[in-house]
């Protein structure tokens, strides 16, 4: 679906066309033969003002009024419209601009942007869980995977041509790799716990994800080549949904080891996680974005769920003003685009899960999906012509 913005324009305002009047030609007394020879005075003939008619032009606020061509023995009759005055004629008339909305427009590229951009998703239709993807302007909606396991939190490699998901294929969830049509799965993690939220390394090389394994869940990353895991972090409360940093040195991650969830950063060589948030309510949801500058986030600490921003040190949090529709907008899991431009989420404003997307400032807001089930979990692939 497609949303496109369209000015207002005032209507023309007509412009009164002053009456042309004109007086009777007075002719002289004929003359009788004693006056034949006195000066005679005939009586001066009354020229009628000329007629202003408004100038052809671009169709705008007001048409723009210009005078007849003016007869030097004759003084042009100003218009009584109180708000046009006439102007020496010019070769080209020059049309009064558009007047600026009153209303905060909608970027104009935002729809065309999306055109080329595909998000994954994964939908819940009661039967099991499966991933989706669907254009990023809400067309061309694809089942990826089609099979009786549950496939969720679907990742796109930096490249683009795989996807990284959970997948519960034996009584508990692993990390798994597919090409991204959903051909060519393949089993990466093997633990007895669950591996869920895969997030790829900027350079493609590792991928992150939290694990129950150890029988609270941790943050842990596996390199693809030689399959080694490391854990990254280690505490009784849960440590969740980690995201890499554009440079690939740190990860934020939510965690519980506060009253409430709050976000942290870490080390990716290792080392103490950095608090970043600390407001009342819980902050979910950490996306990193692509140019390292800005971190998105949920947060329900007004609340009810809503998407937010700050920098990487925590500072500067502010929420990103996406129009709120019903009670509660429940906003959440934020999803950058990879050249920064959009964000797409999960809203619940219409009690049900379901996939939007906004830009950084929330001018802009399109919702891609209204199907039956649950739609969660969005991932932007990267850009195609950011590819190599």
């Amino acid at each position: 679906m497609r949303v496109t913005a369209t000015p207002t324009v005032a209507p023309i305002q007509a412009v009164p066309i002053p009456t042309q009047q004109t007086e009777p030609v007075a002719f002289p007394t004929p003359l009788t033969a004693s006056e034949q020879n006195k000066q005679a005075v005939p009586a001066r003939r009354t020229i009628p003002p000329p007629v202003l008619f408004p100038t052809p032009g671009p169709t705008v606020n007001a048409s723009p009024v210009f005078p007849a061509t003016p007869t030097p023995t004759v003084t042009p009759i100003p218009s009584s419209t109180p708000t046009a005055t006439p102007i020496p004629p010019t070769p080209t008339p020059v049309p009064t601009p558009t007047p600026t909305p009153t209303s905060r427009p909608l970027p104009v590229e935002s729809p065309r942007a999306l055109a080329d951009h595909l998000i994954a998703f994964q939908r819940d239709l009661s039967r099991d869980l499966d991933i989706y993807q669907i254009g990023a302007d809400g067309d061309g909606l694809k089942e990826v995977t089609n099979i009786s396991s549950d496939e969720v939190t679907p990742a796109f490699s930096p490249d683009g041509r795989t996807i990284a998901y959970s997948k519960n294929a034996g009584g508990d969830f692993d990390i798994w790799l597919m090409d991204a049509d959903g051909f060519n799965a393949r089993r990466l993690t093997t633990s007895p716990g669950e591996d869920l939220h895969p997030s790829w390394s900027p350079d493609g090389t590792r991928i992150a994800f939290h694990s129950r394994r150890d029988g609270n869940t941790d943050i842990y990353v596996i390199n693809l080549e030689t399959l080694v895991e490391t854990r990254l972090t280690d505490h009784l409360d849960a440590d969740v949904e980690p995201d890499w940093s554009p440079h690939g040195d740190w990860l934020v991650f939510a965690s519980a080891r506060t009253i409430d969830f709050d976000i942290y950063a870490v080390p990716v060589e290792g080392g103490d996680p950095v608090r970043l948030t600390d407001a009342a309510g819980v902050d979910t949801s950490p996306a990193w974005s692509p140019d390292g500058t800005t971190i998105a986030f949920s947060s329900d600490r007004t609340g009810s769920f809503r998407l937010y921003l700050m920098a990487p040190d925590g500072a500067n949090q502010q929420v990103i003003p996406v129009p709120i529709a019903g009670d509660l907008p429940a906003d959440h899991s934020p999803a950058w685009s990879s050249d920064g431009r959009f964000i797409a989420f999960v809203s619940e404003r219409d009690y049900n899960p379901e996939i939007y997307v906004t830009t950084p400032d929330g001018r802009f807001l399109l919702r891609l999906t209204n199907y039956a089930g649950e739609e969660r979990w969005p991932a932007f692939r990267p850009d195609p012509s950011l590819l190599p």
